[in-house]
């Protein structure tokens, strides 16, 4: 972190004539990447896959409750509440 832009264009000019440690970067960065998660294709696949469930749950479940075909029930311990097909209405 720099106090200036002048220090910062220093910095970068110092780091930009390193052609050791810019070796050294290009040498070390695609293998250093890969083993951040983000690069895990299927981990990443299979977090979006479930986030995309969620919604399309949770956005059928809001429409299903506005019909009154979905009870919401709040139970203890549980950060989310619990979606519930309403039962049968007498007479209905």
């Amino acid at each position: 972190m720099t106090e200036s832009r002048a220090q910062y264009v220093d910095v970068a000019a110092s780091l930009a004539e390193d052609l050791a440690g810019l070796q050294e970067l290009r040498l070390t960065l695609a293998s250093e990447c890969a083993l951040q998660p983000l690069m895990d294709a299927a981990e990443f696949t299979r977090a979006v896959d479930a986030a995309y469930h969620e919604c399309g749950t949770t956005y059928s479940a809001r429409k299903m409750f506005k019909r009154g075909k979905l009870n919401v029930h709040f139970t203890s311990g549980r950060s989310a509440p619990f979606f519930a097909p309403a039962r049968a209405r007498v007479g209905a």
